[in-house]
């Protein structure tokens, strides 16, 4: 991580007696197997180690950028900063780069071994965001959440925070740099001076003290908002994590001597030490961090800072924190933390298992530490050798390199596996008469047979972006809980003429059916409407969320458009395996508002959801069909409509397609040559395009109006 990069170049602050930080570097490895042992034994709780590390790797940086600007030039002149970032900058990459493209590079061989060819794209994204250090971005974007480890996590999730260090590393030197440019002492006495004025009479220290606390400060803010809005998104973003970083920087302004009495520098690390230890007992990170909570890791970095030795080791707590084991556990630290996340994955995927007991947890350790300590001796002679006896363009080539090749291996491997993807999608794009889908069920019109042999699509590894088409327009709204997510949006892409306005709404669970909805409404000239926000169904029910916000507001918008029929959910079937099928509450009021407006509404019984993803488990089982079929009755009740009938509101029809899905006995995951379902619900867009005949049927049976001569009269 930054901080294990920087401290070993760090240039000392002025009156601070010159030497090694040992505290530093013995909390440094404390902290970091705290994170293994958290992660490893603790069901992948969070400990507080990677906020102490946040803290560390910005006061070690500004420590040295501190000492940079604050050493006057020989002969008075003024700074030229290039050769110092190359210097600094080949430094840092060569201690880190290496060990994270020997992880990386493993990452990919587990990866081909281990885990279903449905992971490999998002896997080789996030392989290469790591390499590149944005994986917290690709987090964000790819909507992960860090929660406990299991077969089904990331093996590079850990990578985030390199990430945030990494972004930090590159902007900070040259944000000095800029404020240095503007406000350091021009030619003439003293230049190079950092606590001389500059322009506008203040100097360069100053100004980048301020500049850091106002960072600092409207960092720790929008942590605090966003927490609030969006905890998993606050987690992962460098904007919200920044005020952690600004606080370690905010620490090495603090002259060495402000507090000269070793009474209390010594009692400030012990209190530090002690708070890092029980951190992650006392709170759950994964779910508050960066929030007000993690003011106790951060709190704490900042008591080991102020009371930390340079030089000898002076104090109890310097001789403690620099015995043999101590500095053992730091000098593997970075390796350590690299290696232990996608070992403990790797293994629960190998044994199929979601949580590990204390056997397979020693196992991991055991295996994170042996590959630790191989990855730093070889990195760190290399590293060594190159900083000290190379040119700068030999030594820069160290990182460079290898990453340039990890790079281009994960481009292309990525490429290729996406290509297949769109081949195959395409080739869902035209059925042939042997994939039919819904139409091999008995249901209104007779069963067509098909040959069990031949080819099924979309294949497992393209169904999860077999989305229905509306999802290209960028008219649905978010699931997430950000600014903004709340608004209403409308999708009034598909008019295809006035005889009617239908309006499809209410989570992904109905907009599924839009392809086979869409074909429907251009063969009998509707104009067909999409509102719709992702995970929220319609409902009064006031969760404080920005669905709650939606739904506020999105009855009047549907009204707006004097809709002819409402499509939607008409009930909810729940992935646990002992909760009914319902229909919510708050679902029945919304609909009841639609009535009082005149608005007739169709409920759409919900699909089948499965406790596992059917694409994942086909590619696990070879393809076949019954490893991954489901009993249609602990999803399905047979009698579930006819005894709520008399409770429903006048305006509210109920559509049940489940014959279009799944057998009298069994619900399969390919029915007709067509693969049914793109995750663990929801249905591919190939297969809810073979609906449209069970669904026609059903829409004229229960709304007959639609499809008169004249449209109905609200």
């Amino acid at each position: 991580m930054g901080a294990f990069a920087v401290q070993q170049q760090t240039a000392v602050r002025p009156g601070a007696k010159a030497g090694y930080m040992h505290e530093i570097d013995g909390v440094r490895g404390i902290a970091l197997t705290l994170v293994m042992l958290f992660h490893v034994f603790g069901n992948g709780r969070v400990s507080g180690g990677v906020d102490v590390f946040l803290v560390l790797s910005a006061y070690f940086l500004t420590r040295k950028l501190l000492g940079y600007f604050d050493r006057p030039e020989p002969g008075g002149g003024r700074k030229r900063p290039a050769a110092w970032l190359r210097k600094h900058f080949i430094g840092v990459s060569t201690r880190l780069i290496p060990s994270s493209v020997i992880v990386l590079s493993a990452v990919l061989i587990g990866t081909w071994l281990w885990v279903p060819a449905t992971r490999y794209l998002q896997t080789f994204r996030e392989v290469f965001a790591s390499a590149l250090y944005y994986e917290n971005w690709e987090l964000i974007s790819s909507q992960l959440s860090y929660g406990a480890a299991g077969p089904d996590s990331s093996p590079v999730q850990h990578f985030w925070s390199l990430a945030v260090q990494g972004q930090f590393f590159l902007v900070w030197p040259f944000l000095a740099l800029a404020l240095y440019a503007a406000f350091g002492r021009r030619r003439g006495a003293g230049a190079g001076d950092a606590r001389a004025a500059g322009a506008g009479g203040f100097s360069f220290r100053a100004v980048f003290l301020a500049t850091t606390v106002v960072l600092t400060v409207v960092s720790f803010v929008w942590a605090l908002i966003l927490v609030d809005a969006d905890q998993t998104v606050a987690y992962f973003n460098t904007f919200s994590r920044f005020w952690e970083l600004g606080a370690g920087a905010l620490i090495a302004f603090i002259p060495a001597a402000f507090c000269a009495r070793s009474w209390v520098r010594e009692g400030g690390i012990w209190v530090g030490l002690g708070m890092i230890l029980v951190c992650g007992f006392i709170f759950d990170g994964a779910r508050e961090f960066p929030g007000v909570p993690a003011l106790w890791p951060v709190g704490a970095s900042l008591l080991v800072l102020f009371g930390a030795t340079r030089g000898a080791p002076d104090g109890w707590a310097a001789r403690a924190l620099s015995v043999g084991p101590v500095k053992f556990l730091a000098r593997i630290a970075y390796q350590l933390y690299l290696w232990h996340w996608p070992v403990l994955v790797f293994t629960m995927r190998a044994r199929d298992e979601t949580s590990v007991g204390w056997d397979v947890a020693i196992f991991v350790a055991a295996v994170s530490f042996v590959l630790s300590i191989l990855t730093e001796r070889l990195v760190s002679s290399v590293s060594r050798r190159s900083l000290q006896e190379w040119s700068w363009p030999r030594a820069a080539a160290v990182p460079l390199v290898p990453l340039m090749l990890l790079s281009t291996v994960t481009v292309g491997w990525a490429q290729a596996v996406n290509q297949q993807r769109k081949a195959d999608l395409a080739a869902a794009a035209q059925l042939s008469p042997e994939q039919v889908g819904a139409g091999a069920l008995a249901g209104p019109h007779p069963a067509v047979r098909v040959d069990p042999e031949a080819r099924f699509l979309p294949t497992p590894t393209s169904a999860f972006i077999d989305l229905a088409p509306i999802y290209h327009e960028g008219c649905i709204q978010s699931h997430r809980d950000e600014p903004g997510a709340g608004e209403v949006l409308v999708c009034d892409v598909d008019d295809f003429g006035a005889e009617r306005t239908v309006v499809l709404t209410g989570g992904s669970f109905s907009v599924q059916w839009y392809p086979a909805l869409r074909s429907i409404a251009e063969q009998h000239h509707w104009r067909l409407i999409v509102i719709e926000k992702d995970g929220c169904r319609l409902t009064t029910e006031q969760t404080g969320d920005t669905c709650s916000d939606w739904n506020g507001d999105v009855i009047r918008t549907i009204a707006s458009y004097d809709p002819d029929l409402v499509f939607t959910l008409g009930s909810v079937v729940s992935f646990e395996a002992d909760t009914p099928e319902e229909i919510p509450t708050g679902m029945v009021e919304q609909v009841e508002k639609l009535g009082e407006l005149g608005i007739e509404v169709v409920g759409i019984r919900g699909t089948p959801k499965f406790p596992f993803d059917v694409p994942e488990c086909l590619v696990e089982h070879g393809g076949d069909p019954e490893a991954c079929s489901l009993p249609r009755s602990q999803k399905l009740a047979s009698d579930f409509f006819e005894t709520l009938a008399a409770d429903l509101p006048a305006n509210l029809s109920i559509l049940d397609l489940s014959d279009a899905l799944c057998g009298p006995v069994v619900c399969e995951p390919i029915v007709g040559n067509v693969l049914v379902y793109r995750d663990d619900g929801h249905m591919t867009s190939t297969y809810a395009r073979t609906t449209e005949p069970a669904l026609l049927d059903a829409l004229r049976e229960a709304e007959p109006q639609l499809f008169s001569a004249q449209p109905a009269t609200n």
